[in-house]
């Protein structure tokens, strides 16, 4: 029991981190919009780079933001079913949830690794970067999802009231 505590704490503990990695691709694609509207008004200088930029933040962003946000079991749902059940039968179904969820979220992380080494070589046209560090955001968000998934599991199935403090 102590031991999964640590990894739930671990766990909190990387979520705490990815808020601040949320707010730095937020103000990232913020500040490069805000650039590329700026520079219309600007004849001499048009940034093109900026569009990707945000773009590319963007992507981080919401991966990053989803996982935190499944940590707290905030994310979208419909849950009709849910709230007309009893209490012991909501939480076995969240726990299948989570569990065909975790399915998903590793099928994306390998299959995220593999497009990142098929696009490794290609560059972003305007930022001439590796179009493998935008890809990366797909195993890095399904590695984020698959943990949270995994704490909201193993919370459920040890009925640990855990006030989740991510904020």
């Amino acid at each position: 029991m102590c031991n999964i505590v640590k990894i739930i704490n671990l766990i909190d503990g990387i979520n705490k981190l990815s808020k601040y990695f949320v707010v730095i691709f937020t103000c990232s694609m913020v500040i490069s919009l805000s650039l590329q509207i700026i520079s219309r008004f600007i004849p001499w200088y048009s940034p093109s780079w900026s569009g990707e930029l945000a773009r590319f933040s963007m992507i981080y962003a919401v991966f990053i933001a989803s996982s935190l946000a499944l940590r707290k079991q905030e994310l979208l749902a419909v849950e009709v079913i849910k709230d007309n059940i009893p209490e012991r039968v909501q939480n076995l179904l969240i726990i299948i949830i989570n569990l065909i969820s975790l399915l998903f979220f590793i099928i994306l992380i390998v299959k995220g690794i593999d497009l990142i080494l098929k696009v490794k070589t290609q560059l972003a046209p305007s930022l001439q970067v590796s179009m493998s560090i935008p890809y990366a955001s797909i195993p890095v968000g399904g590695f984020l999802l698959a943990i949270n998934s995994l704490a909201v599991i193993i919370e459920k199935i040890l009925n640990i009231n855990n006030d989740v403090s991510i904020r």
